[in-house]
């Protein structure tokens, strides 16, 4: 017997995860694999993370604010390569 419509559609919204769900997931996830290299409250900064994840953030990116001794350099402050002055 087939199910009705009805039926088949609040099947499918049950089942379905939602994209936060997945977003906690995801952290989740990634906190379990990496937290020996995360700072240690990094706790503290998970709904901001989830945030990121859910504006589309890729997991590392979100994550790496809250890498220990990680040595990120902006690409304003680096030199500009110059090939005219070049050493003889």
């Amino acid at each position: 017997m087939a199910q009705s419509r009805r039926a088949v559609l609040a099947s499918k919204r049950y089942s379905k995860k939602t994209k936060e769900q997945v977003a906690r997931e995801i952290r989740w996830e990634y906190y379990k694999a990496n937290r020996n290299r995360l700072i240690d409250d990094v706790v503290q900064y998970s709904e901001i993370i989830l945030q990121m994840l859910l504006a589309g953030v890729e997991v590392e990116i979100a994550f790496l604010p809250y890498v220990k001794n990680v040595n990120v350099v902006s690409p304003q402050i680096l030199p500009a390569h110059n090939s005219q002055h070049k050493a003889a």
